[in-house]
């Protein structure tokens, strides 16, 4: 499907194309990093969701996965750029849920 320039402008494959040259960008200066122990942890970051954006390049995703997987990517790619300015905490694996009133058992 040819796009012009306008309906490029307008697509969502515009959005796409910003969203990898931030995550180019991203990538190039965690490269450049010289602590390894950063530059490792960022590295893993970025990887883990790179196929994630060659999917939302190459095949047709639905309008609700695209908006999952945007989103993904640009939250990786803060967490990199976090990693790197050094106030990174990561995520915990299982979420503390809290209840809005403690418990009272009537005894």
């Amino acid at each position: 499907m040819a796009l012009g320039f306008i309906g490029f402008l307008f697509s969502w494959r515009r959005k796409v194309y910003i969203l990898r040259r931030k995550y180019d960008r991203a990538r190039e200066k965690v490269l450049k990093n010289g602590n390894t122990q950063k530059r490792l942890l960022a590295l893993k970051i970025l990887d883990n969701v790179e196929p994630t954006l060659i999917m939302l390049e190459e095949q047709r995703v639905s309008r609700f996965d695209r908006g999952r997987f945007i989103s993904q990517v640009k939250t990786a790619v803060e967490q990199a750029k976090n990693v790197l300015k050094g106030n990174y905490a990561p995520q915990q694996q299982y979420p503390v849920y809290e209840t809005r009133r403690p418990i009272r058992s009537y005894r």
